[in-house]
C-alpha cells in the first residue's frame, strides 16, 4: 500500500502485520467513566420518578393497582380516569427508558470492568519481570 487512503487503509495497515503492533487505539478511560457517571445521574432521577408514580399510585383505583404488578393487569377494556391512564402511560414509558438506559449502563461497566482488570494484569505482569 502506497498511501493510507482514510479510515479503510488504515484500519488495513493498523492489521497488516502478524503481532498487531501497529494496532493501537486510544481507550478513552476517562470518557467511559464519565458517561458512567452520566448514566448513573440519569438512573438516579429515573428512580426518583418511579417514587412519584408509586406515591401518586397509592389512591389510584384497583385496576391501576393491578397494573402495578402485572403488565396485563391494566386491559383497554378497564374503565379508568384520563388521570390514571395518563399514570399508567407514564409509568411505562418510564419502564421502557428504564431498560434502555440500564443495557447501556452495563455495557459500559463491563467495559470499565475488564479495561481496568487488563491495566492491573499488565502492571502485574510488568512487576514480576
Amino acid at each position: 500500500m502506497s498511501h493510507i487512503d482514510g479510515y479503510r487503509g488504515l484500519a488495513r495497515f493498523m492489521i497488516s502485520d502478524k503481532d498487531r503492533s501497529a494496532c493501537v487505539l486510544r481507550r478513552f478511560d476517562e470518557l467511559g467513566v464519565r458517561n458512567l457517571l452520566y448514566l448513573q445521574s440519569e438512573l438516579l432521577e429515573i428512580e426518583q420518578h418511579f417514587e412519584e408514580l408509586d406515591v401518586a399510585h397509592v389512591q389510584a383505583p384497583l385496576a391501576v393497582k393491578a397494573g402495578l404488578r402485572d403488565w396485563r393487569g391494566v386491559s383497554l377494556e378497564t374503565e379508568m380516569d384520563e388521570m390514571s391512564i395518563s399514570q399508567m402511560q407514564k409509568r411505562t414509558d418510564l419502564v421502557r427508558h428504564l431498560r434502555n438506559i440500564m443495557r447501556e449502563y452495563r455495557m459500559f461497566a463491563i467495559w470499565v470492568e475488564i479495561s481496568w482488570t487488563n491495566a492491573m494484569s499488565r502492571r502485574n505482569a510488568c512487576a514480576r519481570a
